[in-house]
Formats: C-alpha cells, sequence, structure tokens
C-alpha cells in the first residue's frame, strides 16, 4: 500500500466531548440491541435503541426518567455474607 494511503486513513468511531454513563451497558428490552446516548440542545440526554436489528419501535427516553429505575435496580442488590467478607 501507497505510503500516502496509509497516511489518509480516517479513524471512523464517533468521539464524544460528555461521557455517557450508560455506554454499552444497557440493552433494548424488546430487540436486545445496544441502547445509545444523545445529547440534545446542549444538555439533555436521551437513549434508544441503535435499531441495529430493524425491527424496534422504540422511542427515545431521556435519562433522568432511566436513572432511578436503575439505582433502584442496583439497591436491590446485595452480596451474602459469606462473599461480603473477602472485600471488607
Amino acid at each position: 500500500m501507497p505510503k500516502c494511503a496509509k497516511q489518509k486513513r480516517l479513524d471512523h468511531t464517533k468521539s464524544h466531548s460528555k461521557s455517557f454513563i450508560f455506554k454499552n451497558l444497557i440493552h433494548c428490552g424488546v430487540c436486545g440491541c445496544l441502547i445509545g446516548s444523545a445529547q440534545k440542545k446542549g444538555k439533555y440526554v436521551y437513549l434508544n435503541c441503535n435499531h441495529y436489528k430493524g425491527n424496534c419501535n422504540q422511542k427515545e427516553v431521556n435519562e433522568n426518567v432511566v436513572l432511578p429505575q436503575v439505582e433502584k435496580a442496583i439497591e436491590a442488590i446485595s452480596i451474602p455474607d459469606e462473599y461480603s467478607r473477602n472485600f471488607g
């Protein structure tokens, strides 16, 4: 490959100035695809299915609606005492 062709390769991954809390962590409950994040109007963060499989009709949802649900799920997790001794 010519040297100039190697230099013209671009990184096609998206980069965001804001780090999204749920990036690559949540999957759509309908189709199983990853949930992505997008900032709108410079301050609102919305989560939406990436529709990779093409057959999902889920609408986007504000991150502030999802956060309390995730917090509640995390609070419900408990580690049995026999395992928690290893962490303390």
